[in-house]
């Protein structure tokens, strides 16, 4: 990453600290012990002397940030384990507890270079995951070969497939990827190199650090019961009631369990007696078609339980540009059977069927394999996302769309 570019990006990092340290202690993350290790380390990052990261102003990005985890070790006694991987817009920090788990704490940068976010959670990284391990010359060759192959014999588009991969090949022998050898710094920037050649924002290179998501997205596994624990639910699914009796559900991931279709209905069904309804979509991060196909049950005539009473409650879903692939499919329906209105930003545009495949060294590609429209008529929204009936940011569709429902409703 650029020196100029990273230092700009941590004194600005820096700047909005203290209100976000305010929000820590307001939302008392004292009540649970891994959320109060976290919140210990970023208020101690919060007193870290700026005068102390203008001595290194010429250090690499990721040995930059190495001087700040041990400057704050060694003055506040706070032992983050390893920063995972850092973009121009975020950064992701690791801490283990007593090796019960691993703590996650995001920080993510607005157009402002402020602080936008702060996410404190339980990772789904593996327990035992050695984050410190390095890919070597050798396998990082292998690993980039193996993805070409895949990318030529699976992708939805033979033809594209393959110069998909003659692309990458081509930016790779330039030397793109070489400096790389920290297994999510090179998923990232390999993801960041498929999406750029192809525009597909379907296609994905996942390391051996997010085996669970893996497994959490395409398939479960003994290994996930934890995954899909009653706070994994709570972090995917909620509701409220806004002013005026409007519900509101927030889906941030589509997941097709058994568990988590009990979530969806103890959600709805705690919303039933609201005059209408706002589905969330604007941090949706795609997930499984049969679980979209569970929601829009319930919002037609259908065998469904509470399909009666919510399949003529006026619908409103929010978008953002970060609204992707499964999200849109529920925006797609309920757009074309003039279901509901959809209010926000335009949606990402990713409308191809995927399948995870594994590479070499633990890691895996997200391809585009099958599309469920004529590619050649251009149906569907692949490229294109879809274009919201209001039009508006998505900071504001909430309350567009709350004031739009409480006038039909």
């Amino acid at each position: 990453m650029n020196r100029i570019r990273a230092l700009l990006i941590l004194s600005f990092l820096f700047a909005g600290l203290t209100a976000e340290a305010r929000q820590v202690e307001e939302l008392k993350f004292d009540e649970n012990r891994l959320g109060r290790f976290a919140s210990n380390w970023f208020l101690a990052v919060n007193k870290a002397n700026p005068e102390f990261l203008d001595n290194y102003m010429e250090k690499e990005w990721r040995d930059y940030l190495d001087l700040l985890i041990s400057h704050v070790q060694s003055k506040e006694g706070i032992t983050p384990y390893k920063i995972s991987y850092q973009t121009d817009k975020a950064i992701s920090i690791y801490s283990k507890e007593n090796n019960s788990g691993w703590v996650k704490v995001n920080l993510a940068l607005n157009k402002e270079r402020r602080i936008s976010l702060m996410e404190i959670k339980k990772s789904v990284l593996p327990v035992e995951y050695d984050l410190s391990k390095q890919v070597t010359e050798l396998q990082r060759k292998e690993l980039i070969k193996d993805l070409e192959k895949k990318l030529s014999e699976k992708y939805v588009i033979p033809q594209k497939g393959k110069a998909y991969s003659t692309e990458l090949k081509r930016r790779y022998d330039e030397g793109d990827f070489k400096a790389l050898d920290q297994g999510d710094l090179l998923a990232e920037k390999l993801t960041e190199q498929l999406v750029d050649i192809s525009g597909d924002k379907h296609l994905e290179v996942i390391p051996p650090s997010r085996i669970n998501e893996v497994n959490m997205r395409f398939g479960k596994t003994e290994e996930m019961e934890d995954v899909e624990s009653d706070q994994y639910q709570e972090e995917i699914i909620r509701s409220s009631i806004l002013e005026k009796n409007v519900g509101l559900i927030k889906i941030d991931r589509f997941v097709d369990s058994e568990e988590v279709r009990e979530k969806t209905k103890t959600e709805l069904e705690r919303l039933k007696h609201t005059k209408a309804l706002i589905i969330d979509l604007r941090s949706s991060g795609g997930g499984d078609g049969k679980a979209v196909e569970n929601l829009l049950s319930y919002f037609y005539a259908s065998n469904n339980s509470l399909s009666k009473v919510f399949y003529n409650k006026p619908i409103a879903v929010l978008t953002s540009g970060k609204t992707i692939s499964a999200g849109e499919a529920l925006c797609y329906d309920i757009q074309n059977k003039n279901r509901g209105i959809i209010v926000g930003e335009r949606t990402a545009g990713a409308g191809f069927l995927v399948n995870v495949f594994e590479l070499v060294y633990g890691f895996y590609a997200v391809i585009s394999t099958d599309t469920n429209f004529d590619i050649e008529k251009k149906e569907g929204w692949q490229g294109r996302g879809i274009i919201p009936d209001v039009g508006v940011s998505s900071g504001k569709a909430l309350e567009m769309a709350n004031e739009i429902l409480s006038k039909r409703s």
